[in-house]
């Protein structure tokens, strides 16, 4: 378990996350293990699942719709601060993402609508509700 639980560690400490499935993009292989302690984590020895709760590892899994919400709010939000509107017209899976929920084929909670009316982004038809 060393040489994957340091692969880990320092991708933890690099992007602050060890989402299985975000992980596998990039490393194919160490998305595997992460997968595989997920499975293993109700057989597990305490001091094993200890570390690896020390590294913030998410055991239960994360609906695609919240995946994709945790993914791309920062990077609009960054988008926002750097260019004051939420308009994304360069094609991108930002901008897609930001049509779909306009569209209403994302479903987005209470709170995901007030940190999008907090940038001020506008749901179309949707808010006239």
């Amino acid at each position: 378990m060393g040489k994957q639980l340091s692969k880990t560690k320092k991708l933890y400490e690099t992007h602050g996350h060890t989402d299985r499935l975000m992980v596998k993009k990039a490393d194919y292989h160490l998305g595997l293990w992460i997968e595989t302690q997920l499975n293993a984590q109700h057989r597990m020895v305490p001091a094993r699942k200890a570390k690896l709760d020390a590294l913030n590892v998410q055991w239960k899994r994360i609906l695609p719709a919240q995946r994709s919400w945790e993914y791309f709010f920062p990077k609009l939000k960054a988008f926002v601060e750097a260019h004051g509107h939420a308009r994304v017209t360069h094609k991108s899976k930002l901008r897609n993402w930001v049509q779909r929920i306009r569209a209403g084929k994302v479903t987005i909670t209470e709170k995901q609508r007030a940190e999008l009316d907090a940038l001020r982004v506008s749901l179309g038809r949707r808010d006239l509700r």
